[in-house]
């Protein structure tokens, strides 16, 4: 089912199940099929050789999920414990957030924005995946 060509092998449709299911919000949904379209920009056009080129550059700095919601790391309990947590809003703590633009990077720039974008959404999945399935139903996580 999920293999390219099946019926839930389309990335597209993998998004829009996904928001069907309650995981993630509207605004999560209108990214990843944002970066659904950056991704198919570059596979599918060979006059794509970079992101600072239109269209993708403007979709690249409309990528700032990540500014918004914040995953932060702390300990538990005990020190094998790790925890964490999202905040939405500016980030303002002493734990630094656990997604953000690399050293030597800048928020100006659409490739450190769409890496950076897409580390969220991988931090957020492998959260979602290990957290206890009943929550999900409960409400949207990001």
């Amino acid at each position: 089912m999920f293999r390219p060509g099946g019926p839930i092998g389309d990335m597209g449709i993998k998004i829009n199940l996904g928001y069907f299911l309650g995981l993630y919000t509207k605004v999560a949904r209108k990214e990843l099929d944002t970066i659904r379209r950056i991704r198919n920009k570059f596979a599918h056009s060979i006059e794509m050789d970079n992101f600072n080129k239109s269209p993708v550059k403007e979709w690249c700095m409309n990528l700032n999920r990540w500014t918004k919601v914040k995953i932060l790391a702390g300990s538990g309990s005990s020190k094998k414990d790790l925890t964490l947590s999202m905040e939405e809003g500016e980030y303002k703590g002493h734990k630094p957030p656990l997604v953000r633009i690399k050293d030597g990077g800048s928020e100006k720039n659409p490739y450190d924005r769409y890496l950076v974008a897409c580390e969220f959404y991988v931090g957020m999945f492998t959260i979602l995946s290990d957290i206890d399935r009943n929550l999900l139903w409960k409400k949207s996580l990001f």
